[in-house]
C-alpha cells in the first residue's frame, strides 16, 4: 500500500498520469490506498471531496502532515482537484479513484 501511495503522490503530475497505461490493473490493496488518501481529503466526512475540503486540508499544516513525504507539488495537487471540482461538482470516491488513475473502475 505505502508503494501506492509514493507512487500516486510522488508522480501526481497531469503528464504522468496521462502517461499511465489505459489497462492499469487496480487490486484490493491499491483501492484501499485511494481509500485512505480520499478520507484524508474528505475532511468533513460526508463521502465526497468539496472544494471547503481541499482548502481546508491544504490550508492546514497539521492536516498536511499526513501527506509529508508523499506529496511533492501540494499546490500543483491542490489546484488540480479544485480544478475538477469546479468543472464537474463534488469528487466521490469513484472520481477519486478515476482522477488518480485515468482507468480506474467502479469500486462501490
Amino acid at each position: 500500500m505505502l508503494k501506492l501511495m509514493n507512487l500516486l503522490f510522488l508522480t501526481l503530475s497531469m503528464n504522468i498520469l496521462m502517461s499511465i497505461s489505459s489497462n492499469v490493473e487496480i487490486t484490493d490493496a491499491d483501492r484501499n490506498g485511494c481509500r485512505d488518501i480520499f478520507n484524508d481529503i474528505d475532511d468533513d466526512k460526508n463521502g465526497n471531496i468539496t472544494e471547503g475540503d481541499v482548502n481546508t486540508v491544504f490550508s492546514d499544516s497539521e492536516k498536511l502532515k499526513k501527506f509529508k513525504g508523499m506529496i511533492l507539488e501540494k499546490e500543483t495537487f491542490k489546484e488540480a482537484l479544485l480544478k475538477y471540482i469546479r468543472e464537474n461538482g463534488d469528487m466521490n470516491f469513484d472520481a477519486f479513484v478515476r482522477f488518480l488513475i485515468p482507468s480506474g473502475t467502479s469500486f462501490e
